[in-house]
């Protein structure tokens, strides 16, 4: 029966045609996403198995969602964490600091 098979199945794809293909889907998937949408709705309709795609193409993703996004940061802490804030500006971030009730 092996020998009466119908062909061959096609040749995989190397890694570099697959890493190719997987920055043109996360380039459509960041087009596509609505302009002006939460952040929740921005990661409800991207699919999961993207979000947590390792490597530069799922960094390039987890950002372009996170863009324009606000963060309540509640208890700052000490000067030492200011790199988390300036990091999260630098990325489009909108951040809200809370560190006590007069703040």
């Amino acid at each position: 029966q092996l020998l009466a098979s119908p062909g061959s199945l096609k040749q995989g794809q190397t890694l570099a045609e697959r890493e190719a293909a997987l920055a043109r889907r996360i380039e459509k998937v960041l087009r596509e996403l609505p302009k002006g949408a939460s952040t929740c709705e921005k990661v409800a309709k991207t699919p999961r198995r993207l979000i947590t795609t390792r490597g530069a193409h799922g960094q390039r993703l987890r950002r372009g969602l996170i863009e324009g996004a606000v963060i309540v940061f509640f208890t700052t802490g000490y000067e030492g964490k200011r790199f988390i804030y300036e990091k999260a500006h630098a990325l489009g971030v909108r951040s809200v600091l809370i560190d006590s009730a007069g703040s």
